[in-house]
């Protein structure tokens, strides 16, 4: 069936409140869109844009799974603030991205990374599942809506504010009591466009409230394609917000072989008062790939590792702190200094990692997974000569796929380990000095799904030294977890990065929201 103007109006509907029901969103047949979200009392109301002013691209996975774009023909455009919903021509399809502005040709472009086979997959997509039940003594509530996927969380931890890092690189500012909201930067703002298409996935705040932002832009025209790494520093302080970020540190290394380019990510202040930075892998297991645009050189120094940085410095150096990291996605220290750190695995069916990082020691990656005692690929390299590893911590359960009787070191095979971070004084004794873990879920289709939870964990070393785990799950279903954030007084907040309570694979991931987990008082 065609989509014509009942249909756009019911989009906009949808997309400006994203929780309206299908037959509302249908009823608006004649009225003027932008009236009918008005009516409607949209925080971003959307705006309807000339297909022909636009050039509309769609990503495709290729044979290596590295992702191009193909053209596609738009019968309609409606931005809601920084997000694209497109009605393609002739198809019942709708698809959703961002605007993208490329080194040469035009500069009004968009590159759409979400497809629905037709408006009722896209309103479907567009709900929120209600939120799970919160744990005895605690509240949950979600208290903010984002027009952008978000993907990190930072703030200077008294809770009256935080601020939310989107992947494209915007920032929000929202206050928690109110739930307010407004956007602090632009992607236009700072991030240089000739540089390539950003991904943005490390924020952090530092004592001198100053905002560190980290993007991953992919360069093209260079051969072989290459990341064009930049981690940003605020420079002026307006109404008591950070502003005006500059770049601080670059870096450059070949973007990664088919979807693996993990990218640098997360950053945070050590307890000594340096910066410690996520160095992802550019691929699964150290593949060669066969496309020519990439380089064929397996992982790079700068990569599957953690940096350790001077904040003092002017013209920083990256020290190598840890490597054998696949994904640290996320880590954090216990009041003894010691540094935790998540791992995602390889599409390989080993166990995701939680690991005890020390300076200078290796953790495997890619040459050993989890306690794997063979190899997962034919293409493995053997580990250089002396070469010691350090096991992940083993998880004795009973949640995330572990158990007294069988460890698994550390989590469930696909499920995401993405942010952790340490509970202190201001929890209840059975949670205080544990740890609270997001698992983002698993991407790739298996029989069960794993992840989409907020796990709690509670170290401790055995009799041989080693480091084991008692987890148990604390929030399920969570939407896609990205982040976990502490801020004010047995508070935690969540970052969404969709809306997915289940395995969708790389579609359907309409943007999120930031939920707050505290303490009855």
């Amino acid at each position: 069936m065609r989509l014509c103007g009942s249909s756009l109006i019911a989009l906009l509907s949808a997309t400006a409140l994203f929780v309206l029901a299908a037959p509302l969103l249908r009823a608006a047949d004649e009225a003027d869109p932008v009236a009918t979200v008005a009516r409607l009392n949209s925080s971003f109301p959307p705006e309807r844009l000339d297909p022909a002013e636009w050039q509309i691209k769609e990503r495709v996975l290729g044979s290596q799974r590295q992702m191009d774009f193909k053209p596609v023909v738009a019968e309609a455009i409606v931005r809601v603030k920084d997000t694209y919903y497109i009605a393609e021509r002739g198809s019942p399809r709708w698809l959703v991205g961002n605007r993208t502005v490329e080194k040469s040709g035009p500069t009004k472009q968009i590159r759409c990374i979400q497809a629905f086979d037709n408006l009722d997959r896209l309103i479907k997509a567009s709900q929120f599942a209600d939120l799970p039940k919160p744990p005895e003594g605690f509240t949950l509530r979600a208290i903010a809506t984002l027009p952008v996927n978000p993907s990190r969380l930072a703030s200077d931890g008294r809770g009256k504010v935080l601020y939310a890092l989107c992947e494209r690189g915007d920032v929000w500012r929202i206050e928690p009591e109110s739930g307010a909201q407004r956007q602090l930067l632009q992607p236009s703002d700072y991030i240089d466009p000739k540089l390539g298409d950003s991904t943005t996935m490390g924020m952090t705040l530092d004592k001198q409230n100053r905002l560190y932002i980290i993007t991953n832009q992919q360069d093209s025209d260079a051969r072989p394609r290459m990341n064009r790494v930049t981690i940003w520093r605020t420079t002026k302080v307006v109404d008591g917000d950070p502003a005006d970020p500059q770049p601080w540190l670059r870096a450059t290394y070949p973007w990664g072989i088919g979807p693996f380019n993990h990218g640098v990510g997360h950053i945070a202040t050590g307890p000594d008062g340096m910066l410690y930075v996520s160095s992802g892998s550019r691929t699964d297991g150290n593949e060669q790939g066969s496309d020519d645009r990439y380089w064929k050189g397996g992982e790079h120094e700068l990569t599957a590792c953690i940096w350790r940085l001077d904040p003092n410095a002017a013209e920083p150096k990256i020290e190598i702190y840890a490597r054998g990291l696949r994904n640290p996605y996320g880590f954090c220290w216990d009041p003894s200094g010691r540094m935790l750190a998540t791992d995602n695995g390889p599409d390989a069916d080993p166990p995701e990692e939680l690991n005890v990082i020390e300076r200078g020691k290796h953790y495997g990656f890619p040459f050993k997974f989890s306690d794997w005692p063979n190899k997962p690929y034919p293409y493995t390299p053997n580990p250089p000569n002396g070469q010691e590893f350090t096991l992940p911590v083993a998880n004795l359960g009973p949640a995330a796929g572990g158990s007294e009787e069988k460890p698994l070191y550390t989590f469930d095979p696909h499920s995401s380990p993405s942010g952790i971070v340490y509970l202190g004084d201001d929890f209840p004794p059975p949670y205080r000095g544990g740890f609270f873990v997001t698992r983002f879920g698993n991407l790739l289709k298996r029989p069960k799904d794993v992840g989409f939870d907020l796990l709690h964990i509670k170290l401790e070393q055995n009799t041989k030294g080693e480091f084991v785990a008692h987890t148990m799950r604390v929030l399920f279903p969570v939407a896609r977890p990205v982040d976990v954030h502490l801020s004010g007084k047995g508070r935690v907040y969540i970052c969404e990065y969709a809306r997915q309570i289940e395995n969708g694979g790389f579609v359907e991931m309409l943007p999120g929201r930031i939920l707050e987990l505290a303490v009855k008082p």
